[in-house]
């Protein structure tokens, strides 16, 4: 009975939380306490949660304790910046008046483009034929076609969809970046996105819409969140 007295008396010693974490220099409350214990539990190190006059405390077995600190420094060293900070509130208004006043543009531009009227006069552009990315036109040197494509869609679903699914990812990329800077990044991806096709492309081909502007919304909105993420856990 006096041995194992003696073996339960000497089994358990307190974990020092400073030497857990230099920010743990004085008292640490019982939420910390008890998710040590539960890291520890989870990597089936046994310890006890105690409390007295001075606080909280957490023990380990004499022969646990080397392994347990090593978790617990461990741990707190990948959890160090865990929750990231999460991003500043922007108002929604100014995004929102930016994206329906531009896509509100756009839609009134594609009505203009289907008129058939003349026009002081002339006969009704084809707007197709003047600005459509056509491949072998831009490698000749009009290299406006990279934007004016943009502007242009086939017909009214084509027109739709770019601005129903596009708004979506515009708005969102606006709140983030300000309409300033989202819709210049937005100009250079469409071109920059068109410019690729070109390269891509037989030179009969011919393409119009927003798509490419679409698609680098998506991308930067990726690019973003992915950096925000890889920060936080940094």
């Amino acid at each position: 009975m006096d041995e194992q007295t003696d073996y339960i008396e000497q089994q358990w010693e307190l974990i020092s939380p400073a030497q857990i974490d230099g920010r743990f220099d004085g008292r640490t409350d019982e939420a910390i306490i008890r998710k040590w214990a539960l890291v520890l539990n989870a990597r089936y190190i046994v310890c006890r949660v105690e409390h007295d006059e001075t606080g909280w405390q957490l023990l380990v077995s004499s022969d646990q304790l080397p392994r347990a600190t090593d978790e617990l420094q461990a741990f707190e060293a990948e959890n160090r910046n865990w929750p990231p900070i999460a991003p500043p509130y922007r108002s929604a208004r100014e995004s929102r008046l930016s994206t329906l006043s531009l896509l509100l543009l756009l839609a009134t531009f594609h009505n203009i483009t289907r008129l058939t009227i003349p026009i002081f006069g002339y006969p009704a552009p084809d707007w197709m034929e003047i600005g459509s990315a056509k491949v072998h036109l831009i490698h000749y040197g009009e290299w406006w076609r990279l934007i004016t494509a943009l502007t242009l869609h086939a017909d009214s679903v084509h027109l739709l969809s770019n601005l129903t699914i596009g708004g979506f990812f515009v708005y969102f990329l606006c709140r983030e970046l300000g309409s300033g800077l989202a819709w210049t990044l937005l100009f250079f991806a469409g071109t920059l996105g068109n410019w690729a096709n070109s390269l891509v492309q037989l030179p009969t081909h011919s393409s119009v819409g927003s798509s490419t502007a679409v698609f680098g919304a998506v991308g930067i909105l990726a690019v973003i969140n992915f950096v925000r993420h890889t920060q936080g856990l940094g």
